[in-house]
């Protein structure tokens, strides 16, 4: 990234940087990517805030990305999943009693599908509303989309399973069942239900894609 301040401006307050004294840490984000630090240069009050680089996207550097890593640790594994911590070697070496932290946190799948390069691949969103009739007609949900629960903290920062569109609160579930009208039959499949899938996904292309141009969905296909 090229910079627009002047060059003795730029050389000036580059310099302030290694002379930043901490005093304490005032927040950090729960994915630990950002982090507010309070403290002094030249004993003046001062703030410094750090947020990591976006990724290198050329073909060159993407390439050469895991031959960089140094210090792999592995973390866990189940079945074709597997999680790290890894360094890069940029800064693998640790500086006197000082250890490095990691700078990577690695998910492996191997061997990955077809159904994983989907999921992982850049796609736009779409918003779908899920009537009960099309619910009964042509919705074999997948397991993720089956009814379970996640338990998190009130200051969890939401991830892609808790955003909007995704997420319904328990206690609106809880209380749906039980303001709804019929026997014992009835359920969260009488509910119209409004969430977001990718493009990708095989209920976008192959349901609600087909219902949205008019057509009649082949349940045969799944």
């Amino acid at each position: 990234m090229t910079s627009t301040t002047p060059p003795d401006i730029a050389k000036r307050v580059e310099a302030y940087i290694p002379r930043f004294q901490l005093t304490k840490l005032l927040n950090q984000d729960q994915a630990g990517r950002r982090i507010s630090l309070l403290g002094t240069i030249n004993s003046q009050p001062a703030l410094l805030i750090a947020e990591r680089a976006a990724f290198a996207t050329d073909t060159p550097h993407l390439a050469s990305f895991p031959t960089s890593l140094s210090n792999i640790k592995n973390l866990g594994a189940n079945d074709i999943y597997a999680w790290f911590l890894a360094n890069s070697n940029a800064s693998s070496s640790s500086s006197g009693d000082v250890d490095i932290p990691p700078d990577f946190k690695l998910n492996l799948i191997y061997p990955c599908t077809e159904k994983h390069v989907k999921k992982y691949s850049s796609q736009a969103l779409r918003v779908v509303n899920e009537t009960p009739e099309i619910y009964a007609k042509y919705v074999h949900q997948p397991t993720y989309h089956h009814f379970h629960i996640h338990i998190v903290h009130v200051m969890l920062e939401a991830g892609a399973t808790q955003s909007v569109g995704k997420a319904l609160g328990l206690e609106n579930i809880i209380s749906t069942l039980e303001n709804l009208a019929g026997d014992d039959t009835a359920g969260m499949q009488d509910v119209r239900l409004t969430y977001h899938l990718g493009e990708a996904s095989e209920l976008w292309e192959k349901i609600f894609s087909v219902l949205k141009a008019g057509g009649e969905p082949d349940v045969s296909a799944f």
